[in-house]
């Protein structure tokens, strides 16, 4: 499959996933296993305690570490995240502007 197609599918999902308001922590494997990219074990154990959680229930604390970990597991696509705000995109694609989730 061609790789660009798989990036523009992850952008779908992240952006259904921040529109929605909640964080899905089956969607972030399946976009990971899709790219090919793994998150460590820690990573692992605090995604999974996130899922299903709202982003304006999380601490802003925890959302700051949530988006540093999908940006590091996503930066091989050169993916921009701001979980609970607004970007999502990529230099070589359309930013996309989501309204707060907070």
């Amino acid at each position: 499959m061609n790789r660009n197609v798989k990036i523009l599918a992850v952008q779908a999902k992240l952006t259904k996933m921040l529109r929605r308001g909640y964080f899905c922590v089956c969607d972030a494997r399946k976009m990971a296993e899709l790219l090919d990219v793994h998150f460590s074990s820690e990573e692992e154990a605090f995604l999974s305690t996130l899922h299903c959680v709202e982003f304006g229930d999380m601490h802003d604390e925890v959302k700051t570490e949530l988006q540093s970990i999908l940006q590091r597991t996503y930066s091989k696509e050169a993916f921009v995240i701001e979980v609970g705000r607004t970007l999502l995109g990529s230099p070589k694609h359309k930013t996309l502007s989501i309204a707060d989730t907070a």
